[in-house]
Formats: C-alpha cells, sequence, structure tokens
C-alpha cells in the first residue's frame, strides 16, 4: 500500500469517527493495520483512533490494548507529541476503568514530557484529566489546584474548546463539597459547549452526572428526566458501556417507584449485553439492583444469591485496587528511599565541603588575627590587645562549634558576625563603620541557619569592596527581616564594586564560597533553581558610578 493510500484511508476513517459513524471506522482501521511496511506515524495513528472507538463504545479493554500498542509505535517514531497523545488517552481509558494507578503514572508522563519539550499549549488536557482523578480519589485540595492551572493555560492559549471538558471536571469539585447548585451550573455550562462543539460524549457524561446530583437531592423526577437525556445520546452515537450504566440508573429510579415490571425489564437489557460491554462498576450495580427488586418481590433465596454475586464483584474490584495500592506503594517507598539516599549523601558532601572551606579560611584568618593582636600589643596597647584576644578566642570557639554541625541559632551566627567584623577592623589600616539590624519579629535563638553561610559574604564585602576603597568612609550594613517562609538577609557594601573588584583579585577561596552558599540553598530549599535564594546587585550613584554590591539571601526558616 503507498504512502498517499494509507494517508487516504486514515483521513476517511478520521472524518467517519467524527461524524460518530463509528461502525463503518472499525473494519476500515483493522483493513488499514493489516497491511505490511505501513509508515510508523499512520500506524500509530491508526491505532490511537481504534482505541478511541472502543473507549466511546465502552469497550474498555480493547481500548486499552490498542492504546498501549499506539503509544509503543509512537515512541518509535521520536515523535514527543505523538508520544504524550498516547499517554493523555491511555490515562483516560484508565481513569474510565477506575484504574487509578496507572491513569495517574501516564498523566504525570505526559505533563513531564509537555514541559520538557515546552509545549505549554497541550498541558491544559493533561491538568483537567489529573484535576477529575485526584476529585474521584478524594484530593479535593489537589484537584482544585490542576484546576486553576488548567484554566491559566486555556486563557494563555486562547483554548476555549477545553472548557466543555474544564466545567465538567469543576462540576465534580463541586459535588465533593456538596455544593450540588454549583455542580448543576458547571455541568449545564459543561453541556452547552458540547452542543456547540458536537461532543456527545462530553454531552452524556454530563447529562448523567447531573441525573447523579439530582439523585443526591432526592429529585428523581429531574434524575430520570437527565439520565434519558444521558441515553438518548449514548444511543444515536453508539457508546455501549454508557448506555449500559444509564440502563442501570433507570432500573434504581424505577424500583424505587415500586414499578417492578420495568425495572426487571430495564435490567434484562442490561444482562444480555453486559458480558460483552461491562466493567466491575456495571456489574457492580447490576447485582445489586437486582438483589434489591428480588427483595422488594419477597424472593428472599434469589436476593440472597444476587447480593452474594454483588459481593463478590465488590471483593474482586477492592482486592485488585488494593493489590495496584500495595505494589503502587512499594514502588513509591523504594524510589523515595533511593531519593533520600541520594539527598543525604549530596549533604554529607556539602557538609564535608564547607569544612574544607572552613579549613582553607581558618588558617588564613587566623594568622592575620594574631598578627594584629601582636601589633597592638607591640604599640604598647595591653588593654586593647586583651579586647582582641578575648573576642577573638569567642570567635575561634563559634567558628570550631559552626563546623561541628549543620546549622546553627540565628542569634550565634549574628554574633559570630560581629566578633568577625570587629576582627577585621582591627586588622585594616582602611576604615569602615558597620551596622547589623535585625526585625524584632524574628526568633533570634528559635531560628536555625547553616554554619557559616553568611560570612563570607560578609568578607567577601570587606575583602573585595571595601578594603579597596580610597576615598570616603566605607560602610557595611547587615539586615535580617521575615519575608513569607524565609529569613531573607541583605548585606550592602559602599566599596569600589565588582568590575573594579576584578583587578585586585586573585585566587582565592570566595568564588568558591560562593558556589558552596548556592548548593547548601539548593538542598535547603529542595530546587534546582536559587536564582531568588542568593542575588547579588550592583549598586550605583545617581550619575552612574559604582557604589559597592547589594547580597541578598534567602534561607528558609526553620
Amino acid at each position: 500500500m503507498s504512502n498517499n493510500h494509507s494517508t487516504n484511508l486514515l483521513r476517511k476513517a478520521e472524518f467517519l469517527f467524527d461524524s460518530s459513524e463509528n461502525g463503518q471506522v472499525i473494519p476500515l482501521l483493522h483493513k488499514l493495520l493489516q497491511h505490511a511496511n505501513l509508515d510508523p506515524v499512520v500506524k500509530k495513528k491508526a491505532l490511537n483512533l481504534l482505541g478511541l472507538v472502543y473507549y466511546k463504545q465502552g469497550n474498555l479493554a480493547k481500548a486499552e490494548e490498542y492504546l498501549k500498542e499506539s503509544l509503543e509505535v509512537a515512541k518509535l517514531t521520536g515523535d514527543v507529541r505523538l508520544v504524550y497523545n498516547s499517554y493523555d488517552n491511555l490515562a483516560a481509558v484508565y481513569i474510565s476503568a477506575n484504574k487509578t494507578h496507572p491513569a495517574m503514572d501516564c498523566l504525570q508522563k505526559a505533563l513531564f514530557l509537555k514541559e520538557e519539550s515546552n509545549k505549554s499549549e497541550d498541558l491544559a488536557r493533561g491538568y483537567i484529566q489529573l484535576a477529575s482523578l485526584q476529585l474521584s480519589i478524594g484530593n479535593i485540595e489537589a484537584g482544585k489546584d490542576a484546576l486553576t492551572r488548567s484554566l491559566e493555560l486555556i486563557k494563555k492559549h486562547k483554548q476555549y474548546t477545553f472548557l466543555m471538558h474544564w466545567y465538567f471536571a469543576e462540576s465534580s469539585y463541586y459535588a465533593a463539597r456538596n455544593l450540588h447548585s454549583k455542580a448543576i451550573a458547571s455541568l449545564s455550562k459543561a453541556i452547552n459547549y458540547a452542543v456547540e462543539h458536537n461532543e456527545p460524549y462530553i454531552q452524556s457524561r454530563c447529562y448523567h452526572n447531573m441525573g447523579n446530583v439530582y439523585m443526591l437531592l432526592n429529585n428523581v423526577k429531574q434524575a430520570e428526566k437527565n439520565f434519558l437525556s444521558a441515553l438518548g445520546v449514548t444511543r444515536k452515537h453508539n457508546m455501549k458501556l454508557d448506555e449500559l450504566n444509564l440502563l442501570n440508573e433507570l432500573a434504581h429510579i424505577a424500583l424505587l417507584r415500586k414499578d417492578y415490571a420495568k425495572c426487571e425489564q430495564l435490567l434484562h437489557q442490561v444482562r444480555a449485553e453486559a458480558n460483552q460491554y461491562g466493567n466491575d462498576q456495571l456489574f457492580r450495580m447490576l447485582e445489586e439492583v437486582t438483589a434489591e427488586l428480588e427483595e422488594a418481590k419477597g424472593n428472599h433465596e434469589a436476593a440472597l444469591h444476587h447480593y452474594r454475586e454483588f459481593m463478590k464483584v465488590y471483593k474482586r474490584f477492592y482486592d485488585n485496587e488494593l493489590s495496584r495500592l500495595v505494589v503502587d506503594m512499594q514502588a513509591k517507598y523504594e524510589s523515595e528511599k533511593k531519593e533520600r539516599e541520594l539527598k543525604e549523601a549530596k549533604l554529607r558532601e556539602v557538609e564535608s565541603e564547607l569544612k574544607a572551606l572552613r579549613s582553607q579560611m581558618n588558617p588564613h584568618f587566623i594568622f592575620n588575627a594574631i598578627g594584629s593582636i601582636r601589633h597592638t600589643l607591640l604599640e604598647g596597647k595591653a588593654d586593647e590587645a586583651d579586647k582582641l584576644m578575648l573576642r577573638f578566642s569567642r570567635l575561634l570557639r563559634l567558628i570550631l562549634d559552626s563546623s561541628r554541625k549543620p546549622s546553627m541559632p540565628l542569634n550565634e551566627n549574628i554574633e559570630l558576625l560581629h566578633l568577625y567584623i570587629q576582627t577585621e577592623q582591627a586588622r585594616y589600616s582602611q576604615p569602615f563603620d558597620y551596622s547589623i539590624t535585625v526585625d524584632k519579629k524574628l526568633n533570634l535563638a528559635a531560628i536555625q541557619v547553616p554554619g557559616m553561610i553568611l560570612q563570607p559574604v560578609v568578607e567577601n564585602a570587606i575583602i573585595h569592596g571595601l578594603f579597596h576603597k580610597t576615598s570616603g568612609r566605607g560602610k557595611l550594613s547587615i539586615s535580617f527581616s521575615k519575608e513569607k517562609t524565609a529569613l531573607k538577609v541583605e548585606v550592602t557594601d559602599n566599596g569600589i564594586g565588582r568590575e573594579k573588584a576584578k583587578s585586585y583579585a586573585k585566587k582565592e577561596h570566595t568564588s568558591h564560597a560562593t558556589s558552596i552558599i548556592k548548593e547548601t540553598l539548593r538542598l535547603a530549599w529542595k530546587t534546582d533553581d536559587v536564582s531568588r535564594y542568593f542575588v547579588i546587585k550592583d549598586n550605583r550613584t545617581g550619575t552612574g558610578k559604582p557604589n559597592g554590591t547589594t547580597v541578598t539571601v534567602r534561607i528558609p526558616l526553620q
């Protein structure tokens, strides 16, 4: 078969599918798929379309089979859009079959591929499906978040045809919160969009769900009206599983009205085709309504039989769910265990680097500090030298303590900065002033910060900014404040600025310190992007001349 001929057959099948002529689509697609050397893209699309036909008919087993094969062919094409499209469609089948965990897996893979390939225009559908799935398992807040995200994407890309799916999912959110009138309003909007865009599947599901809401409100008349509207759509478009589920609902209503003959007739219709199109959900309701009918008629032995059948299906369904849940939980545990071990190894590596950094810094700093004390003694300033020695010994104690543990209280960190800056002031001939301001709302003793994370920033400001300043008095200011869930620290100097400092730069530890600080923040915030948590800004005067630097560090409040 030539590529042109196979493409034309596929287009014909797509046209028939869009016009709901599903009876002709299946043999046409099977004929197309029989040919050897079929183009992989055409084969993928044919398998995908065949899966969707069976999905809309309600034959979920066949739908899953062909959509899985479609996914494997899509992977061979190398076209990422075909791959995540297959994951989306397979997720829809799993959702209908109440296979929560496979559905979640497919959705997550599809969303990941879309994000990675920057296809944000294809994200809306995935987030709508994710919302529906989260709501179906009781994760109301997660469902709400997915709804919010999907609506943002719909508006951003002007994909207003997705609103029918969005309102349908929104109705599930309101139903989960027992806001029945709002659920009905959302379903009405979804029906209007479905009619406008000729989407019978959504239309029938909306009528069906609206009937369920009215049943919760004990408005049997309105429930029946909506079930019948849905039934008309499903029969017109050959949606067999949906049709059988609706017949079950109508049989239940007939039972409530004590119209036993009608109830029995409807159940007979369901049972005639249940083996071909049914799933566990259909069989559960079929056996339950049949048992209630037999009990109402006084046939207790028959009622007991159907109750037992109901319990078998119920047990099978939940045994399968439990089995999937156990497997999923085990896989999740193993994954989280590996991730935790990797993070702990990375943390140990960073802590080791921090200790190495301190060991590089301390001998140089200690040598200069002792030199300052010696110089003061030689000048005959014994009292001042004594004060310097006491201050220096306390500073060494704090540095030693910080090297032994991953974090230290904020009050100790601030004390360390005071002692460090005062020691640097004593040993530099170029004078500078400093100030440390702290927001009164901060509990300094309770807040923990990574040890020595701020000292290298302050050292940078002094050594590279203030030390080389030749005009005017140097100023260093440090501020601590709370910013949402972060401790915000700003270190500002009026030194020579980064550009000029490059001409004085040597291969010192400070550049290495910057990478260590960033890595510490990555671990603290659990993100690879720390651009907003570690910010360096070049300050300038009104005339545009360099006027020092401001470094902002945001540390998660602990």
